[in-house]
């Protein structure tokens, strides 16, 4: 089954199949026009320790970042299909097992990714992770804030949404405050939970944003609210 996105760029259409590593799990480049295989990808989940690829498809300058499950993202050469051989052997893979999510995000150089709880900010120059953003679910950029969504990890069922208070946060962009150092294997990460925000919006049930110029979209069940960032 394909859980990725299906992305269509310069004739070619990129996706990805399969559930369980061991499988056997795929990345594939067609051709947009009779549907042939331009490239296959089998030994992904092999080369990056239990791959499993679901998610938005990120095109980015480096190549198509990937969100999995429970482990890290990946990223594949769009000529090739393979990982870029810059990064480190130890990126992405079973070496952030655990630190995965299906979300993800790219601003300027990095990705950010992650899960209900934390979201990891992955340097694309290295695929290494160098920060993480506790209690954070969403991340959206302008050239001066970065809005997060915010909120405790998902109780699956055992709390009502309506109980559950989410925040978004409008915090400067500084690169200093978001790791330019890489951390030691395994981390811990620095954590960029204590940088003071611009703003701060609370309501319950938060569960998505956009932005469209100095307006912020959010809402959650039942619910639309519109913000003025200025």
């Amino acid at each position: 089954p394909v859980r990725t996105s299906v992305s269509v760029e310069s004739n070619r259409v990129y996706v990805g199949a399969g559930v369980f590593p061991h499988e056997g799990v795929f990345m594939l480049a067609l051709n947009a026009d009779d549907g042939s295989v331009i490239w296959k990808n089998e030994d992904v989940s092999q080369m990056m320790g239990g791959f499993s690829p679901q998610g938005y498809l990120l095109m980015s300058d480096r190549g198509i970042m990937v969100p999995s499950g429970r482990n890290g993202p990946v990223c594949v050469d769009r000529t090739t299909g393979r990982r870029p051989s810059e990064w480190s052997p130890k990126a992405g893979g079973i070496f952030y097992h655990n630190r995965g999510g299906i979300y993800g995000v790219l601003v300027d150089q990095a990705l950010y990714f992650g899960t209900q709880s934390t979201l990891y900010r992955l340097d694309m120059g290295t695929g290494m992770i160098v920060s993480e953003w506790p209690s954070a679910r969403r991340l959206l950029a302008s050239p001066e804030h970065y809005y997060i969504l915010k909120g405790p990890a998902a109780a699956w069922g055992k709390v009502p949404t309506t109980t559950v208070i989410t925040a978004i946060l409008a915090v400067p962009r500084f690169s200093e405050v978001l790791g330019d150092s890489i951390p030691p294997p395994g981390g811990p990460f620095p954590s960029v939970s204590n940088v003071p925000p611009r703003w701060t919006y609370e309501r319950p049930d938060l569960m998505s944003m956009i932005l469209a110029g100095n307006r912020l979209v959010t809402g959650g069940s039942n619910e639309v609210v519109m913000l003025d960032t200025a």
